[in-house]
């Protein structure tokens, strides 16, 4: 039981300081932020070698999934995915835990909850609250179609922001 939370311990530690590189590495680029991370299942795999050699399980059983299903929807659509394509399969694989981690209750909520912060780090910077405002103001002002602003703006934040978030942010935005 220790080991288990000694490795916990070790993964919250590398998400906080994988979050910091993040925050480092985020760059502006014609007003959408660009990441340094590749999305490939040669960098997950290198990931996936690192954390045997760690003896990091969470981290080991994490990618392994990710890794699969990467390579079926690869697979499924006979071509090599976009990094677009592999941060949905990301945010599906969060969507799934944090599904599990209600059903589950109090039994091995820690290591799901674990697997959920691992997969946060492998994703790109979120937009914030904030952020989602400013661009709406900027690319939707005067028009209050939520329909046309979402239709606008939900390929801005693919993969870079959560879809209720924004959501939330246009309704928002449609009552002032």
């Amino acid at each position: 039981m220790i080991n288990i939370l000694d490795k916990i311990s070790n993964l919250l530690y590398n998400i906080v300081t994988i979050r910091l590189q993040k925050e480092k590495n985020k760059m502006e680029y014609n007003g959408t932020k660009c990441h340094s991370t590749k999305y490939t299942v040669e960098y997950f795999r290198r990931e996936l070698m690192k954390a045997m050699k760690e003896k990091d399980v969470i981290k080991k059983e994490v990618l392994t999934m990710l890794i699969a299903d990467i390579k079926n929807k690869e697979i499924e659509t006979h071509s090599n995915l976009s990094e677009s394509e592999v941060v949905k399969i990301i945010q599906k694989q969060i969507k799934k835990l944090k599904e599990t981690v209600e059903l589950a209750g109090d039994r091995d909520t820690i290591v799901y909850e674990g697997q959920i912060a691992y997969l946060t780090t492998i994703l790109p910077v979120q937009y914030s609250e904030n952020e989602i405002m400013e661009i709406l103001n900027k690319l939707c002002a005067g028009n209050k179609n939520k329909g046309f602003i979402m239709k606008t703006v939900m390929p801005i934040f693919s993969g870079k922001a959560d879809g209720k978030l924004v959501s939330k942010c246009v309704d928002k935005f449609i009552e002032e």
